[in-house]
């Protein structure tokens, strides 16, 4: 009987622990999204300014918007106002961010602010300011 009654108190232990676990991370993911459901309403981005240990997938393309990649984002500010979108993130770890654009005239990096094309970028005045240790891998047709 004492045997019984233990398992019953292990598996009661186990199942506890699953639905808190579970619940916890369906709480972060609400969470995540709530955040990045406002980043995403992004539009008409005409200039792009980073600053810290960010690292940015540029895409062009119609759908203009800003994904977050990885843990949940920390340390992060972002403000978008007159076309302008400013991202800055002091963490420690690199902050992964997808960004679609459609008609873009200006990037500003600085800190250790990375940028990468995924397609290739269409402007005809594009002006590209780099400061500190920010680097930048982009394909451009003018």
């Amino acid at each position: 009987m004492k045997s019984n009654f233990t398992n019953q108190v292990l598996i009661s232990f186990l199942i506890f622990s699953l639905v808190l676990i579970t619940s916890s991370k369906a709480a972060k993911a609400i969470e995540r999204v709530s955040v990045l459901k406002d980043l995403k309403a992004l539009k008409q981005i005409n200039k792009i300014e980073l600053e810290g240990n960010i690292k940015v997938y540029l895409r062009q393309g119609l759908n203009e918007g800003l994904e977050v990649y990885g843990k949940e984002p920390r340390n992060i500010q972002v403000h978008f106002k007159n076309g302008i979108l400013h991202i800055s993130s002091d963490a420690p770890e690199t902050l992964e961010i997808g960004l679609t654009v459609n008609n873009l005239s200006s990037i500003v990096a600085s800190g250790n602010a990375v940028l990468c094309s995924t397609n290739r970028i269409r402007s005809l005045d594009l002006e590209i300011k780099l400061e500190d240790s920010a680097s930048a891998k982009l394909e451009l047709e003018a």
